[in-house]
């Protein structure tokens, strides 16, 4: 009895670790890209796990593997390329795609700082997916200066500690800039070690979200019923003269501190000219194109039409003018889509974003 009582434990033990290694390696293939990601990643999810962010490239390169392609477009931006306050299928790439000379992948994020797309690129390489097409967009907002508290990285700043040391420890040494992303006690560096560094390694829990996610779309499937519309959370893509409220919007402090008329620091002391030039460097050679995204004139009067708000966009258009070459273009979308297109200060109406869609595939024409 007592070899039979010790085999069964270890036969168990033994077939629990084969059934957990075949869950690891066929989980993933379990999802269509679908599920991951349709036309941009998946906000209401990723922005609560940044795990999410991980699994989403991992679909996006698989993707690419099994298509094969040699060439294709990436997108990185902030809340204007990812295509809010819309659904995905209203942003500016499910608007370019049929007239693309090129496939297509959104990796943009609402709330991304240019420092965010640095470390994307970052990530990107680490997967072996490419950068030699690029679009990324920048906002009169991207240069104003932080308060000492607000995150020079909004989502990645722990992948760039990972992957770019060096440039982590750059970017703590420039003024303004404190590591706000370090745990203050041992109970929050355990909890941070253990979703970092261990439960990510158990890919069934690593995967819970889009299980979720699929089991969602499954029934409603079966109940011939439509897939859910994914307009973020509260977004209303109506014009904003259909809106009420959108006037006294543009007086929040947020806002009001986007539009900072404070002179720019167009130099490397800035974190966000630093990792632009970053950028530049890591797209050597590289077909890119910067986009300067526009701004509801009408809406934001008092904002835009201050004298020292006009100095600052003056010298930044003329920075990013003197850093073109061939293979690196910059284009600027200023009073280039009708204000009567926007959905508030700086968002686009899904028609808004059709014609950004336009101009942005003639500006990349590579």
């Amino acid at each position: 009895m007592k070899p039979h009582i010790w085999k069964s434990p270890a036969k168990t033990f033994i077939f629990v670790l084969i059934y957990v290694f075949i869950i690891q390696l066929s989980f993933p293939a379990l999802f269509s890209t679908d599920v991951f990601y349709h036309n941009r990643m998946d906000y209401a999810r990723a922005k609560d796990n940044p795990h999410d962010f991980q699994i989403t490239l991992e679909a996006v390169k698989r993707d690419i593997d099994s298509k094969h392609l040699q060439q294709y477009l990436i997108i990185l931006g902030d809340s204007v390329m990812y295509g809010s306050p819309g659904n995905s299928n209203q942003n500016v790439n499910a608007y370019m795609k049929d007239s693309s000379k090129l496939p297509i992948y959104n990796l943009s994020f609402p709330g991304s700082q240019i420092g965010d797309l640095y470390a994307m690129l970052l990530k990107m390489d680490a997967l072996g997916i490419s950068s030699d097409h690029l679009m990324f967009n920048i906002r009169y907002s991207s240069f104003v200066k932080r308060n000492y508290w607000q995150p020079v990285l909004a989502w990645f700043q722990n992948d760039l500690r990972t992957l770019e040391p060096d440039t982590y420890q750059h970017m703590l040494s420039l003024p303004d800039v404190e590591d706000n992303d370090t745990p203050a006690n041992f109970y929050s560096k355990s909890q941070k070690s253990l979703n970092n560094y261990v439960l990510p390694h158990f890919v069934p829990y690593l995967y819970k979200d889009y299980w979720d996610k699929w089991v969602q779309q499954l029934v409603l499937k079966l109940a011939n019923r439509p897939p859910p519309d994914d307009t973020l959370e509260g977004g209303d893509p109506r014009p904003w003269t259909e809106k009420e409220d959108v006037s006294e919007r543009v007086k929040d402090p947020n806002v009001i501190a986007a539009f900072d008329p404070k002179p720019f620091n167009m130099t490397d002391t800035n974190p966000d000219i630093y990792f632009l030039k970053k950028i530049i460097e890591h797209q050597k050679g590289k077909q890119t194109l910067a986009v300067l995204t526009g701004t509801n004139h009408t809406l934001a009067q008092t904002f835009v039409e201050d004298p020292k708000y006009v100095a600052n966009m003056q010298a930044l258009d003329q920075f990013m003018q003197n850093i073109q070459n061939g293979s690196f273009k910059y284009v600027n979308m200023e009073k280039q889509i009708p204000d009567a297109l926007f959905t508030d200060h700086l968002h686009l109406t899904p028609d808004g974003y059709r014609q950004l869609a336009d101009k942005l595939l003639k500006a990349y024409d590579f």
